[in-house]
């Protein structure tokens, strides 16, 4: 009862309120496909909404270039810390004549469901001869990535979840969703992807791949028990064929760790069909990666299998990779157990180089 003796009623209880309501419900849950049918939402205003660099570079990519690409390496901060990109790209000009372009995106951290919406955006203006994808380095069910309501188009990608647990479909729906109020609103201010000026020039100029200027020269973070400092080491000339793994027992890399899970190997399986469909090759990059805070020191490799038919890994014995090596020594060319420094990227990338050729021209 109010002072003046009427009653107030529930607005979900009376007719129009309930109506206002189921229909306000309705209006949320469709929202993302509204949206996503529309096509008033590009794909670089989601991309430049992310907050990081590398994803302004994403951006750019999507709305200021197109073409053939040689070289695709995508992956997490693994990959995106671990390559040399430039030297790729030199590397591949030499080895067929002319100029060669070479791209790397990735991601904060891991997601299956991530990498399959990049490169899917990827290749709705490009060609790409040779696709690298950054092997899973934990067998684990794959999650709504913090930042999937950016980029998550739930018709478009609905493929990736088929068949899957309703959970995980539930999930990234819901995801989906959260990201619908920040869509709206670019639409009525426009995002700007360029970023940082001085960042998205650095990220262009050294093709995706944080940049030297950006800490490649330096460890991700002040770390006082290992100050980073400039080594060049000679890098081991190892065959071709002892770091490609092509469906059979690899002659040297002896793999340990668990199966990949169901959703690992269908997102991988995915990106494989998506890259064989534009006339591309498809590989894994398993990268050794050392135990830090292990004593002894170890290098952990992964095992490829379970993908519903093979996809090529590259990957090196640490013997091979490491001959000789102390346990400090290794420590020179990483941060720690999941991002090499600068050493490592120029280190591993050129150690690496002879299996990138190899699937370049034979897949």
């Amino acid at each position: 009862m109010t002072a003046h003796g009427y009653r107030m009623h529930d607005p979900f209880v009376t007719p129009r309120g309930l109506r206002f309501m189921l229909y306000s419900v309705l209006a949320l849950l469709l929202a993302p496909v509204v949206l996503e049918l529309s096509g008033v939402l590009s794909d670089y205003d989601r991309y430049s909404e992310a907050p990081a660099a590398f994803f302004a570079y994403h951006a750019h990519v999507i709305a200021n270039t197109s073409g053939d690409v040689d070289l695709l390496v995508l992956g997490s901060s693994t990959t995106l810390t671990g390559n040399d990109c430039v030297y790729l790209e030199e590397l591949l000009t030499q080895h067929l004549g002319r100029p060669a372009v070479v791209t790397c995106l990735g991601s904060n951290w891991r997601s299956e469901f991530i990498f399959y919406g990049i490169l899917s955006d990827f290749f709705k203006r490009h060609t790409v001869k040779l696709v690298v994808l950054e092997e899973p380095r934990e067998a684990v069910a794959d999650a709504e990535h913090s930042w999937t309501h950016y980029f998550w188009k739930p018709i478009e990608f609905g493929a990736l979840l088929q068949g899957l647990p309703v959970r995980y479909q539930l999930a990234h729906y819901a995801q989906s969703i959260l990201g619908v109020p920040r869509h709206l609103l670019s639409l009525l201010r426009h995002n700007d992807g360029r970023g940082p000026q001085r960042e998205l020039a650095a990220y262009i100029a050294y093709h995706g791949a944080p940049p030297r200027l950006l800490g490649f020269k330096s460890l991700l973070r002040p770390d006082t028990r290992q100050p980073f400092q400039k080594v060049d080491y000679p890098v081991p000339l190892i065959p071709a064929e002892h770091m490609i793994f092509r469906g059979a027992e690899h002659p040297v890399l002896k793999f340990k760790g668990r199966r990949f899970t169901d959703i690992q190997a269908r997102g991988m399986q995915l990106m494989k069909d998506l890259t064989i469909a534009q006339g591309g090759h498809f590989a894994l990059l398993n990268y050794s990666q050392p135990e830090q805070d292990k004593a002894p020191l170890r290098v952990r490799t992964y095992d490829p299998h379970a993908m519903g038919g093979y996809i090529p890994v590259i990957g090196v014995d640490p013997a091979e990779l490491y001959p000789g090596f102390s346990v400090d020594k290794i420590r020179t060319l990483w941060k720690n157990e999941s991002h090499p420094n600068w050493n490592g990227a120029r280190y591993n990338t050129r150690a690496l180089a002879p299996a990138f050729l190899d699937l370049y021209d034979h897949g």
